[in-house]
């Protein structure tokens, strides 16, 4: 703008203006004021040809439209460039690697109201591409009128992301650190939700805690997600009064409210179960299991055999107990003769160190003998009852079943007693009874007594017992019997 100031005499204050509109050189107004003895003419001229003030662009990145899916494999960027005022620019997409021109579309540029400019591009992009690079668009003036702007895609790829949920894992201190009167130490991990709008509350006995707790401010993960922790003081003498303690979640944009308890916990344990004797007698593979008592969510149990690795993964529940989480391992029955030793390890965050436990069989003098008693029916309308009786053995480990005319006969059909330690003589008994009718009896089926134990050659015998024999009769292990402890040597 350019502006003409003259001064002049007089007295009388006047006023004038006047438009030239049609002006060769532009808009042309004159105004003459005159006050007191003083006059002002003042001119302004605005020529047409007068250059603007060079405005660099305004630079926006644009999302991809709702119905795309990151799911597909590509998505489209837009980026888009407003309120330039000098021409031509120039729109492009880089990268880490360099300039990106496959699967790029720049729209010619707009010329707006404002005597603005308005320019904008897309880019399809492969999502794999986009989460492991750094993508700019960039905008610039090939005069240099203004300096080049360049802005990243926001975040990357987790800008797509649908809200997710919190994972949360409470955890505590360990039982060690408590009996040493240390404070007890509650933590609630919280990870994997988005975006990062989260609250958490800790309650004790479902009334709120208003001290010693405090929560981490958010991490943002490569990923795009979100990851805190809140940590929980307590004093060891409350902590060990029992009280349950909780840790409440809440995330609004996935309307979500998770809840976590925890108190003072039982030392876990671990113990095994051997194979029963039967399988170590009449099978090829024997079945160890580890049980782990007042076990943690989500409990490892590792095996191993001296240090070789066997097999490793989460603890099962138990069906007896839904403290315990048991696993089992299938070995050879003659790794088990052989008193073989073999390892189970539990492990845990919770658990500050994992629990070691080794099983292998208890070797001993191998002796034994038993007898087969039957008791006969007073009259035909009343019950027999078979009894078996197995004394002087040792080791304990033995079995007994019941078999009719050679098929076994099912275990709820008949009772064994525990086996029993004879204290003088560091031997051991049993006996087991089976009740039939007498007109079972009367039909002259032979009931046999089946023993499995080591003391014996072909690990099992037989006594059988029927109406005719008048008492009862040795023999020998059947040939199916035999021949499946064969096939195991």
């Amino acid at each position: 703008i350019w502006e003409l100031l003259t001064r002049t005499s007089g007295k009388k204050e006047t006023e004038n203006s006047f438009l030239f509109s049609n002006s060769p050189i532009g808009s042309l107004t004159f105004n003459l004021r005159q006050k007191g003895s003083q006059t002002w003419n003042v001119i302004w001229l605005f020529p047409s040809w007068f250059p603007a003030v060079p405005s660099p662009p305004s630079v926006y990145f644009l999302l991809p439209t709702c119905g795309q899916s990151p799911s597909s494999g590509s998505v489209t960027l837009g980026c888009l460039a407003t309120e330039y005022n000098s021409e031509p620019a120039t729109l492009t997409w880089t990268s880490d690697k360099g300039l990106i021109t496959d699967q790029v579309k720049t729209y010619p540029s707009v010329f707006n109201k404002n005597s603005l400019y308005t320019l904008s591009s897309e880019l399809t992009i492969a999502v794999s591409q986009l989460e492991n690079d750094n993508i700019h668009c960039k905008v610039e003036q090939k005069s240099n009128n203004w300096p080049p702007v360049a802005i990243p895609v926001p975040g990357q790829y987790h800008v797509f992301q649908k809200p997710l949920p919190p994972i949360v894992i409470l955890t505590q201190s360990s039982p060690e650190d408590i009996t040493m009167h240390k404070p007890a130490t509650a933590v609630c991990s919280i990870f994997g939700f988005h975006p990062d709008k989260l609250s958490v509350k800790w309650l004790k006995d479902w009334q709120p805690i208003t001290s010693g707790a405090v929560t981490s401010p958010s991490v943002k993960e490569d990923n795009g997600t979100f990851s805190t922790s809140s940590r929980l003081t307590v004093p060891a003498i409350e902590w060990g009064s029992g009280a349950v303690y909780t840790c409440q979640v809440s995330h609004g944009p996935t309307q979500t409210i998770i809840v976590k308890n925890i108190t003072k916990s039982s030392d876990v344990k671990v113990y095994f179960l051997p194979p029963s004797q039967e399988q170590v007698l009449m099978e090829c593979y024997v079945t160890l299991t580890c049980v782990v008592a007042n076990a943690p969510l989500h409990v490892n149990v590792t095996w191993t055999q001296g240090k070789t690795h066997l097999q490793s993964g989460y603890g099962k529940p138990s069906a007896n107990d839904p403290q315990e989480v048991i696993s089992k391992l299938n070995i050879s029955t003659q790794d088990w003769n052989d008193g073989k030793e073999f390892f189970c390890i539990a492990s845990h965050d919770d658990m500050p160190t994992p629990i070691r436990e080794k099983t292998f069989k208890r070797t001993g003098e191998s002796v034994g003998r038993f007898q087969s008693t039957p008791v006969f029916p007073v009259t035909p309308t009343l019950s027999v009852t078979l009894t078996c009786l197995v004394k002087d053995f040792t080791p304990k480990e033995i079995f007994v079943q019941w078999t009719v005319n050679d098929q076994v006969i099912d275990a709820t059909n008949y009772k064994s007693t525990e086996v029993m330690a004879d204290s003088a003589h560091h031997h051991y008994s049993m006996y087991s009874m089976l009740s039939i009718s007498a007109g079972e009896w009367d039909r002259g089926s032979s009931y046999s007594c089946v023993v499995g134990h080591e003391a014996f050659p072909l690990k099992t015998l037989t006594r059988t017992v029927n109406k005719s024999s008048g008492k009862p009769s040795f023999v020998n292990i059947s040939l199916v019997l035999m021949d499946t402890v064969n096939a195991c040597q």
